[in-house]
């Protein structure tokens, strides 16, 4: 039954390590059964760049999952992310032995196997490899060719490739929580299985994925992955530069982004620009360089969350040792995040422009991760990309109600769980397909049109076979 598997995904990301536990339910859709989480303090710009401290950080996501789920965890779908995964375009062939019988799973499975073979540039290895089209013979390019006839058969394949060292990172926290990782998957294509629609990859869609420290960006055309690349820019940057131009500590900003951040510029009621306002509030505050205490933290948390004032929108920051407090316009700091959110949407648009992918986006543009939560940043990108934009909830195959379902946050996790279900479900349609043909294929094959029966089984045990004869 399918209820009774279970499938864990672990995001390992700059800002949050998070656990999802999840089964499919009778309905086909996906029931969160339990989550971890746990602050990220062992990984920079996407990548684990402590060992300890990341090993620690997973050990308490996974122990608050198994206690909510309440069951023990042992494998899961591992995200990995960060500038030093890129993606390339590589074609490659086989020559058929069997001329006289049809192409099979067990070609297109060959050709496929083979691309991991391909040497990569020297510390990199490839993780993924996904077929774009196939010819045959030298044909036209097709979307599938089994069951064709030709001796020949070529394929152009998109491969994603990442670093060694940081592999071997994951790896090693990995073994110190006792876990296997049954799969390591990009987290761009992980989000993009929870939020992206089928249609939406068929037409052809750009999703941007802002995490803490990266923006990764993935283009789909034609249902298949051609483009993806990361960029060190994210949700950090932006608190940081909050934390710059009102000379506040580093939780203060982060607090002011999430609470009362938003990324376009309104006018004043009194008629002066949002421009004179920004200078005002940067020449009044200088940098503070002493750093809070967990007591200061506790008074800035307090005091943000009941200091908005709905008539002058202005938000009162205490100070910190005793000096006065800080009084922020909302309109500052929309200001603030406006500038660098522009910047970060001009440099997507320029990644979509090198891509060559540019009118290939007929179904505009999917922002998810953490930064979508920010108010009217899809009017930013919508400006200058010029594509249409929606958030990427992920809620494609979640449970309907389910309190996930409109938190952009956790898209790359539900998008590991999801990823395991498809595996599963890969194998498992084999597995029936092949056992199934199997127990009967004796007695069909004496039988006229014996064979159909035959190339059923050569399609069938070809592709994953060990899996299949378990």
């Amino acid at each position: 039954m399918e209820d009774q598997k279970i499938v864990v995904g672990l995001d390992i990301g700059t800002t949050k390590i998070c656990a999802i536990v999840g089964r499919k339910n009778n309905k086909g859709k996906l029931e969160i059964l339990g989550k971890g989480e746990s602050p990220s303090l062992g990984v920079v710009g996407g990548i684990v760049a402590n060992i300890d401290k990341t090993a620690d950080a997973v050990s308490k996501a996974i122990s608050q999952a198994e206690e909510s789920a309440n069951i023990d965890i042992k494998v899961v779908n591992v995200g990995i992310s960060g500038e030093h995964i890129q993606g390339f375009l590589k074609k490659g062939g086989i020559t058929r032995d069997k001329i006289d019988t049809e192409i099979s799973f067990s070609d297109v499975y060959r050709l496929t196997s083979d691309m991991y073979k391909l040497l990569p540039p020297p510390g990199n290895k490839i993780i993924h490899v996904m077929s774009q089209t196939y010819s045959i013979d030298g044909g036209e390019e097709i979307k599938d060719p089994v069951g064709m006839s030709g001796v020949q058969l070529e394929g152009g394949f998109y491969a994603v490739i990442a670093k060694i060292e940081y592999l071997n990172n994951i790896a090693k926290c990995m073994a110190k929580n006792h876990l296997v990782a049954d799969n390591i998957i990009f987290n761009p294509i992980a989000s993009s299985i929870s939020t992206l629609s089928k249609e939406e990859k068929e037409a052809g869609v750009c999703l941007v994925d802002m995490g803490g420290d990266t923006t990764e960006i993935s283009i789909y055309c034609d249902s298949v992955l051609c483009f993806t690349t990361a960029i060190p820019y994210g949700g950090n940057i932006i608190s940081e530069d909050i934390k710059q131009a009102f000379g506040i500590i580093p939780a203060q900003a982060e607090l002011l982004k999430k609470k009362f951040g938003r990324a376009v510029v309104n006018n004043h009621k009194d008629g002066s620009s949002s421009k004179d306002s920004v200078k005002a509030d940067s020449a009044a505050s200088d940098l503070l360089k002493s750093k809070s205490s967990t007591d200061d933290f506790e008074k800035t948390n307090s005091h943000i969350n009941t200091s908005l004032h709905k008539s002058n929108k202005i938000v009162s920051i205490p100070g910190i040792k005793n000096r006065n407090d800080k009084q922020i316009s909302t309109y500052s700091l929309a200001a603030v995040i406006q500038a660098r959110v522009g910047e970060i949407a001009e440099i997507v648009y320029d990644k979509i422009v090198q891509s060559g992918c540019k009118d290939r986006i007929s179904g505009g543009m999917v922002i998810t991760g953490g930064c979508a939560k920010i108010d009217h940043i899809t009017d930013i990108f919508e400006h200058i990309t010029g594509y249409d934009m929606r958030i990427g909830y992920p809620n494609e195959y979640l449970e309907d109600g389910d309190e996930l379902s409109k938190k952009t946050e956790y898209a790359t996790s539900i998008g590991l769980v999801l990823s395991g279900f498809r595996d599963i479900n890969y194998i498992e349609d084999y597995r029936k397909s092949y056992h199934s043909i199997k127990e009967n294929i004796e007695k069909s094959i004496k039988k006229p049109g014996s064979d159909f029966f035959k190339r059923i089984i050569e399609k069938t045990k070809g592709l994953l076979i060990g899996d299949l004869e378990d």
